[in-house]
């Protein structure tokens, strides 16, 4: 199911991570690459993330957003997350709903890394 589809079933829920689902990411082999995007608006973040030079296996994408912020907004950058990553990655997205109202925090964990290629 894409992000956009979650819009009508998931609006003012948060969407949580699981045990199982960081079990799903690092069960790749190679590098992980832990990063943190904090930005006013969406673009900058995603222009941030396009500059990752490396393809993934897994990925955990955690968002903090405050009650203004759209999935609509998620589904953009999670298709620059998908676009960077092999076909066949795993990809893992939360949402929580953050107090501060200017600033949009992205905690990314990338497994699997080649760093060779």
């Amino acid at each position: 199911m894409k992000i956009s589809e979650l819009v009508n079933c998931q609006q003012k829920e948060e969407i949580n991570l699981t045990a199982e689902d960081f079990d799903a990411i690092f069960k790749y082999e190679g590098f992980a690459y832990i990063k943190t995007l904090k930005c006013e608006h969406i673009d900058k973040c995603i222009k941030e993330l396009e500059n990752f030079k490396y393809k993934f296996k897994g990925a955990v994408v955690h968002f903090k957003i405050n009650g203004e912020f759209s999935l609509m907004d998620i589904d953009d950058f999670m298709q620059v997350v998908y676009s960077i990553g092999y076909e066949e990655s795993d990809i893992i997205f939360s949402v929580e709903e953050s107090k501060k109202h200017s600033e949009i925090e992205i905690e990314i964990i990338f497994t699997g890394l080649d760093i060779n290629n």
